[in-house]
């Protein structure tokens, strides 16, 4: 259920971010829900002991939702960078 959790919740994230930052093109949009669920998946999992089948603690849910958060600022960083120079 935990694994369920983190793979809505890391996708939604990234959509959300997407919509937010206003990017027209397929291509980033799946680009940010792929760094969003890869960050919700990473810090939640570690956090939650990497229990992917049992519960999910609140602790995990909040660390979820910065890893999302600090990949898509990675990423955005990184369109940033490659987009200057």
């Amino acid at each position: 259920m935990a694994l369920i959790l983190l793979v809505v919740l890391g996708a939604v994230l990234g959509w959300l971010a997407s919509v937010l930052m206003r990017t027209e093109d397929k291509r980033p949009v799946l680009e940010d829900i792929a760094a969003g669920l890869a960050g919700a998946l990473s810090l939640g999992l570690f956090v939650n002991n990497f229990t992917m089948l049992g519960s999910l603690r609140l602790v995990a849910l909040a660390a979820a939702i910065a890893g999302a958060a600090i990949a898509l600022g990675a990423l955005y960083a990184w369109r940033k960078r490659r987009a200057q120079g």
